[in-house]
């Protein structure tokens, strides 16, 4: 999904962005996504395991998004994982779109 960056993707991407609006939980340390077209990718990096409550967030998130700008999609994938240690070498996709601070 990575590359360079049209502006229906950079449209994509800001859309993306309002979606999370009020839907980031503390279990959340990192959200990015990818959009190729046909497809979009959200990939929420968590402290630990998504409880019912993460994936009812996310699944608002992906709503949104199909609601606004992703209507014409033809695949949203919305994926968790749960990463221990630094950020630093994850997949960030084509945005990072919410990232925490956290110390160094």
């Amino acid at each position: 999904m990575n590359g360079a960056k049209s502006e229906l993707d950079c449209e994509m991407i800001l859309e993306a962005l309002r979606c999370t609006n009020g839907e980031v939980r503390d279990n959340f340390r990192m959200i990015v996504f990818g959009y190729n077209g046909s497809e979009a990718k959200f990939i929420f990096y968590c402290v630990n395991e998504p409880d019912e409550d993460d994936r009812e967030a996310a699944e608002i998130i992906g709503l949104n998004f199909g609601a606004g700008g992703g209507a014409g999609l033809e695949k949203l994938d919305l994926d968790f994982v749960v990463i221990e240690g630094s950020l630093a070498t994850v997949d960030t996709l084509d945005a990072v779109i919410f990232r925490r601070w956290e110390p160094v």
